[in-house]
């Protein structure tokens, strides 16, 4: 058996992949806003969490990268708060 490729093709169609595409552009607005972060300290923690969560997402399926993108969005979120 030959192992499942990394691309989401056929999923990415569907209405998973349409979610997905949306947390990506939330999260991407998310960071433009931390960017304007005023408190350092908390914006360097919040970071750090998304990017823990982030990594845990190489081996997940598209799903399970959803919600790992709704979760780091909503650390990145308490940064602007």
């Amino acid at each position: 058996m030959t192992p499942k490729p990394p691309f989401f093709k056929e999923e990415i169609a569907g209405k998973t992949g349409r979610n997905v595409e949306k947390e990506i552009l939330k999260a991407v607005t998310s960071l433009e806003k931390a960017k304007l972060a005023k408190r350092v300290k908390r914006a360097g923690k919040g970071l750090a969490k998304a990017e823990k969560r982030l990594a845990g997402l190489v081996d997940s399926g598209l799903k399970g990268v959803g919600k790992g993108l709704k979760k780091a969005r909503k650390s990145l979120k308490r940064i602007y708060a």
